[in-house]
């Protein structure tokens, strides 16, 4: 088993070289196969602010002041079994960066000239155990690729539904390290006190965005629809604003509604 570990930890820092992609995902595992103090320091001081994220996302524990516990239970929470699998493969599945890494450089050429020179947070790829899709940061936004293994993946099936699997491809990684960068940099004017009619404008300036830096995708794919759903969606379209005037929805605050 020693041997295997070793193993792994090698092939795993290897595949993280050259790419501008913080892998807080392989340093995490390799701390895991391997828990060791001197590994707990390294964590603390390389990530200061997404170590603690992860804890709060995953086992809902603080970092602060209380360090021994804390990493005692990351390790507890990713050791159970079925977990370590799947953690295994999103490590296997994102090995290689290079996709993104060229995608990330082409939306910030875009951004540059779109968004006056906005700049792009730092993307990281963590594991979270089927927890948030991503961990917003000041400057820095990770990923958590458990979430993205594809609509055939075997550990899905008994956790999440058809429409779900959908957004848990691959290809929608960026589009969601993107729609949480809108939606937290003020790049999108949100109310906070918002009504439906408020809400279908504001995701519709997310949309927008999105379209404008991801334009080699197409509709469906940032929407996240089937070519069916999208032909229902414009088949309906009318319907479903009639139904939202006659019943009164457009100005509801009703949460649930919206």
């Amino acid at each position: 088993t020693g041997k295997t570990q070793s193993q792994n930890k090698a092939d795993i820092q290897s595949t993280t070289e050259g790419s501008n992609i913080i892998r807080f995902d392989t340093d995490l595992y390799n701390y895991i196969l391997n828990p060791t103090t001197e590994g707990q320091n390294s964590l603390t001081i390389k990530y200061p602010q997404l170590l603690p994220a992860l804890g709060q996302t995953a086992i809902n524990m603080p970092l602060k002041n209380n360090e021994k516990e804390f990493f005692a239970s990351i390790v507890d929470y990713f050791d159970h079994p079925m977990l370590l699998a799947i953690y295994k493969d999103a490590i296997d599945r994102f090995s290689d960066t290079e996709l993104y890494d060229a995608q990330k450089a082409d939306i910030e050429q875009i951004a540059n000239g779109q968004l006056s020179g906005k700049k792009l947070p730092q993307l990281a790829f963590h594991v979270s155990g089927f927890k948030e899709n991503a961990i917003v940061l000041e400057n820095l936004i990770s990923i958590s690729t458990d979430k993205y293994m594809g609509t055939d993946y075997n550990s899905y099936q008994d956790f999440f539904s058809g429409y779900q699997l959908q957004q848990m491809q691959p290809k929608m990684v960026m589009r969601d390290y993107l729609r949480a960068w809108v939606s937290s940099d003020k790049l999108i004017n949100e109310e906070m006190d918002k009504d439906l009619l408020a809400a279908i404008i504001a995701e519709g300036k997310i949309l927008y965005a999105l379209s404008v830096l991801l334009p080699r995708y197409s509709d469906r794919d940032i929407i996240g629809y089937t070519d069916e759903q999208m032909e229902w969606a414009r088949h309906n379209e009318k319907s479903t604003w009639e139904t939202m005037i006659k019943n009164s929805h457009l100005f509801s605050k009703e949460l649930t509604l919206i």
